[in-house]
């Protein structure tokens, strides 16, 4: 009988335990143990798992399963990062017996930190056999969107391009944005404003795959003002609730090289004839006037450029009208003869809408000063200035010489300009008598090269006279008493008075009207071309800054008169260019953007002036001509041996009829950064300028190379006016 009793409370204390719950007793033979094979993620971030649950004696008696032994099973739980609690992955039936369950399958879950296996059947008053928690490590990732940005263009009309491109993972995991699957998912591309930092969505990609994908965003033809970042946003909306928060990048800055509208004028003539009426040949440019934001947006129906003059007495009177007819940058003619028109002391184009209201104010240039007596392109009334003041005392055979170093030769050996010269005042004219004669028969390169000769003689008599000046420059102190007059001229006091003198690397002025038109060319072919807009030098430290109050319109007048400069001694030492290179010729100007390159290149020239002017041929044209590139110019003059960070840098470039193997280069050792950004720029520069000339072409793909002075930071280039 006492047997009996104890029995029954020794079940009775066990039924206590089950209905209170935790681990059942260890009864014998009753057991669960884990095995994990593999834990890990797929390419989509979905969990990978594959493990083994062993079982014995749950079915004895006293077993977690002896009584409800239909409800049996054993499941696979897992701790997730930052919560304790267990959270049930899996689950497996069993009837009874001893036997092992294997768990694999591709789920989707966060991070999970520890597993276990636990046999069950569910209820509360039957405690539960678990295993101990194995620690595991689950190379989980987060949701991500990434961007790259792989170009952001302009047309000639301004409108926008882009190629972009996102990168997403594991947006449809557990918790990420995307949960519910892709069918709500998007990734949107947002552009920012310039202006005031506002952003525009202009694109959405619907995801269609829960792998990692590459998400493409192109367009062309975006009218849309100037942007400054872009970023990619992926969002869920529309899905059911709760929506998770989107998912953005941060913002990525672009360089758009979108430019403002612009208008502006080209001065080829304007003359009175002898009973007073007055002709012109004015060009006007326009550029990006049709633009969002622009005078005439939306369209050219009634758009108009109209050129008007100023008075002497400063009233505004009203010559001509033109209407615009593309939306591309277009030039307009006004030409006229014999009119009657008070007379006009500067000349200004504006853009309008005729006929129909407009919301956006009219596009009114700046006021050009113009004298009537403008021809080819130069005023020649200042022309006459520059020149005589050049040969200021001079005897008048040198002064013609000084003047007309290089002409046209149709007898002799004297060319033709300096033989008009040399007669006219050996017949008793002065020279100012003759110039004034004569000018009006010059062509626009003829009077260019003119004053570009009266340019180098004037600077050369100042530093004769004075030769403590001869090495004033940009980027060296200003002696003691000397001050910047402007951006091309230094006042020095002397012993015999205050003297102006041009910075060693200035080039020769030109007379105000060719600098007006040449400021204008430039900024029309950076609209047609996208090429660099220049940058106003940052002065060096301790020196003396003339660039206050300069702007890019003046680095391109500088840009030109330098390519005269060069031009003029180049022919002056017998180069074979024609002389009107600097006008119809493409011209990549090599800045200080890559220093140690731009002096080779002017080092190289000088040593064969021929080499100012070379010809386009693509690396692929010469290699499928046969015409590899040297394997290893080390070893040879200028390159004896590598040497870490420097790069062989050849002129005239691998990628022209004059580079190798055609001809010799001049070879010199620079750092390897300096020569990967001179070839990037003239990369840019020959896409730019000669990717539709065949070459067949060859008059069509030549150009010039002007190296600036070191100061100026920007590499830009002129594609041809052919």
């Amino acid at each position: 009988m006492k047997r009996v009793l104890r029995a029954i409370l020794a079940i009775a204390v066990i039924l206590t335990s089950w209905t209170l719950g935790g681990v059942a007793p260890a009864f014998a033979g009753q057991g669960v143990s884990l095995t994990v094979n593999a834990i890990s993620r797929t390419p989509s971030g979905s969990l990978s798992y594959d493990a083994n649950a062993a079982y014995s004696g749950l079915n004895a008696p006293g077993g977690v399963c002896s009584v409800y032994w239909s409800n049996c099973a054993v499941a696979l739980q897992v701790q997730y990062v930052g919560d304790a609690k267990a959270n049930t992955l899996a689950i497996k039936a069993i009837g009874g017996g001893d036997s092992t369950s294997q768990f694999t399958a591709i789920v989707s879950s966060p991070q999970i930190v520890a597993i276990r296996a636990i046999a069950t059947v569910g209820r509360a008053d039957t405690p539960d056999v678990v295993t101990d928690w194995q620690q595991v490590s689950d190379r989980w990732q987060p949701q991500t969107v990434s961007l790259s940005v792989d170009s952001v263009t302009r047309n000639s009309s301004g409108l926008l391009s882009y190629d972009v491109t996102a990168h997403v993972e594991r947006l449809t995991e557990t918790g990420a944005v995307c949960a519910w699957g892709t069918f709500y998912c998007s990734v949107q591309l947002f552009l920012r404003s310039a202006a005031d930092g506002t952003s525009q969505l202009v694109q959405t990609l619907r995801v269609n795959d829960s792998a990692p994908l590459d998400m493409h965003f192109t367009a062309t033809g975006k009218q849309l003002t100037k942007i400054d970042g872009v970023r990619a946003v992926v969002t869920a909306a529309g899905q059911p609730s709760p929506v998770p928060p989107d998912l953005p990048t941060d913002w990525v800055n672009v360089d758009d090289p979108w430019q403002e509208q612009a208008v502006s004028l080209s001065v080829d003539a304007l003359m009175r004839d002898n009973n007073g009426l007055l002709s012109y040949d004015v060009t006007a440019h326009a550029a990006r006037v049709t633009e969002t934001g622009a005078v005439c947006q939306g369209g050219t129906f009634y758009c108009y450029v109209q050129l008007w003059g100023q008075a002497t007495d400063g009233t505004a009177q009203f010559i001509q009208s033109l209407k615009v007819n593309d939306s591309a940058p277009v030039d307009l003619h006004f030409y006229a003869a014999g009119k009657q028109i008070p007379k006009v002391v500067a000349l200004r184009a504006v853009v309008t809408v005729a006929g129909q209201p407009n919301p956006q104010p009219d596009l009114i240039a700046e006021w050009t000063p113009v004298s009537e007596n403008i021809h080819a392109g130069h005023d020649l009334n200042s022309a006459l200035t520059m020149a005589l003041a050049a040969v200021d005392g001079m005897p008048l055979v040198e002064a013609c010489f000084t003047l007309f170093p290089v002409g046209t030769h149709s007898v002799g050996s004297v060319n033709d300009q300096q033989a008009a010269c040399d007669t006219a005042t050996a017949g008793g004219k002065s020279l100012a008598e003759f110039l004034k004669a004569y000018l009006s028969s010059l062509t626009r390169h003829q009077v260019t090269r003119m004053l570009a000769a009266a340019g180098i003689a004037t600077t050369a008599s100042v530093t004769a006279a004075h030769p403590e000046l001869a090495n004033l420059d940009y980027d060296v102190q200003l002696l003691g008493g000397c001050v910047w007059v402007d951006m091309r001229s230094i006042q020095c006091p002397t012993s015999t008075g205050p003297v102006v003198v041009a910075p060693k690397s200035a080039p020769s002025r030109q007379d105000p009207t060719w600098e007006a038109n040449q400021a204008a060319k430039a900024a029309q072919d950076r609209a047609k071309t996208g090429a660099p807009t220049p940058q106003v030098p940052t002065p060096a430290p301790n020196v003396s800054s003339p660039w206050t109050n300069s702007s890019p319109s003046q680095i391109d007048v500088d840009n030109a008169e330098e390519c005269n400069d060069q031009l003029s001694k180049a022919l002056d030492a017998g180069a074979n260019i024609d002389e009107d290179s600097c006008d119809n010729t493409a011209i990549f100007f090599t800045a200080g953007s890559s220093p140690e390159a731009t002096q080779h290149d002017r080092e190289a020239i000088a040593s064969n002036p021929a080499w100012l002017r070379l010809t386009y041929s693509s690396s692929v044209e010469k290699i499928a001509a046969g015409k590899l590139r040297n394997p290893s110019w080390y070893g040879s003059p200028g390159c004896p041996a590598p040497v870490a960070g420097m790069q062989c840098d050849e002129y005239p470039y691998y990628a022209t009829n004059e580079g190798y193997p055609d001809g010799s280069p001049s070879l010199r050792l620079i750092p390897a950064g300096d020569n990967a950004s001179q070839g990037g720029s003239y990369g840019n520069f020959a896409k730019q300028c000669f990717a539709s000339i065949p070459q067949t072409d060859q008059i069509g793909r030549q150009f010039l190379v002007i190296p600036l002075p070191s100061v100026i930071p920007t590499t830009t280039w002129m594609c041809a006016s052919r």
